[in-house]
């Protein structure tokens, strides 16, 4: 993955320079993680949650405008609503992907069972 520093408008370049937002002291994170998705459900509204799933751009999320790379290790998400869900999303070249596979598979199948199993004893 590469990283540029083109788009700098938005660069903090000292530490002081961030400023300091107060958090709710009874925030409360719940997850269920399953092997494609995770559901969360937290009662911290627009606080970033980090999620130690490393980061492909598959991932989808509702209950949240979008998933940020924060590392290649963790993702980031700022929830709107209560509920969460991340799930892994196809995107066409997948579908694409699977469906040239499965053609493939069948023009191999049809193709053995059209030609002529081969004598050895002649």
């Amino acid at each position: 993955m590469l990283f540029s520093f083109e788009n700098r408008k938005n660069l903090i370049e000292r530490l002081e320079d961030i400023s300091k937002v107060s958090l709710n002291a009874n925030c409360s994170v719940e997850e269920n993680i399953s092997n494609e998705e995770t559901k969360i459900r937290t009662n911290c509204i627009g606080i970033p949650l980090l999620i130690k799933v490393a980061y492909f751009p598959n991932w989808k999320v509702e209950g949240a405008n979008s998933i940020y790379l924060t590392s290649p290790a963790f993702m980031m998400i700022i929830p709107t609503k209560e509920s969460i869900r991340i799930y892994y999303g196809y995107d066409s070249i997948d579908i694409f992907a699977n469906v040239i596979t499965v053609v493939g598979l069948m023009i191999l199948v049809l193709y053995f069972i059209k030609t002529k199993p081969i004598d050895f004893k002649s």
